[in-house]
């Protein structure tokens, strides 16, 4: 999907999602993505993007909008996030069998909740933490770095 706007669904059971270039008409249009695969969302100015995979990557490069809701879930696979040094976000990792890092990025972790036999939970805040970006992954890394 390329050069799209308005309210986005798309699904898929096999075969990647590429999104580029998409933003919304209206506030709270929503781009909802379900795949059995990888996803792959370049460029898109939604402000509420709920993306899942069941077995596939998840990765996403752009900007963070101030009052954004970002849901990324993801089975078995990588989750990797470029965003913006200046981003405004509060971040919500959960992940079970799996690492996750920052790179180059002012994230200052509020709680850390490490366990090895259990979930592992980490909240970090950008900025004044005024979006939402909640990343959710059984196994696989976790990488939100610095877009460059």
């Amino acid at each position: 999907v390329e050069n799209s706007s308005g309210t986005i669904h798309l699904e898929t059971f096999d075969g990647d999602i590429f999104v580029y270039n998409s933003e919304p008409l209206d506030t709270g249009d929503v781009l909802t993505i379900k795949a059995n695969n990888s996803i792959y969302l370049q460029s898109v100015s939604h402000s509420i993007i709920e993306a899942n995979s069941t077995s596939g990557s998840i990765t996403y490069s752009g900007e963070i909008q101030t009052d954004g809701q970002y849901s990324f879930k993801n089975n078995k696979g990588n989750i990797a996030l470029s965003i913006p040094e200046e981003s405004s976000c509060m971040v919500e990792v959960l992940v079970q069998k799996g690492r996750f890092s920052f790179i180059d990025l002012p994230i200052k972790v509020i709680t850390e909740n490490k366990s090895p036999v259990s979930v592992q939970k980490i909240v970090g805040q950008m900025g004044e933490g005024e979006a939402t970006i909640n990343i959710v992954s059984a196994s696989g890394r976790i990488l939100i770095r610095k877009l460059k």
